[in-house]
């Protein structure tokens, strides 16, 4: 008999024994997968919602500033023109 090494991979494969039993192969549980849109985080959904309007106030020629904490009662403060707009967002 040839060592495992010299076998080819169908011939290794078939003298290998099956030691799942055929009771616990039918006990397998499939992983199940989520079809359609998933639930997104509303902190994140605000974020996407704050960076859509700073990047839009940025085209229109706004100076954008940016509130670096999620705790406050500002998200975004903009300056256009020499006027100062204070922003809170919600989505």
């Amino acid at each position: 008999m040839q060592t495992p090494y010299q076998l080819s991979l169908n011939e290794v494969q078939n003298t290998q024994e099956n030691i799942t039993t055929s009771e616990s192969q039918s006990q397998q549980k499939q992983a199940s997968e989520t079809v359609g849109r998933k639930r997104t985080n509303s902190s994140r959904i605000g974020d996407v919602y704050e960076l859509a309007v700073a990047y839009e106030a940025m085209l229109r020629g706004a100076e954008v500033f940016r509130n670096l904490s999620c705790v406050g009662n500002t998200d975004l403060v903009l300056e256009k023109d020499a006027k100062f707009f204070v922003l809170m967002l919600k989505p």
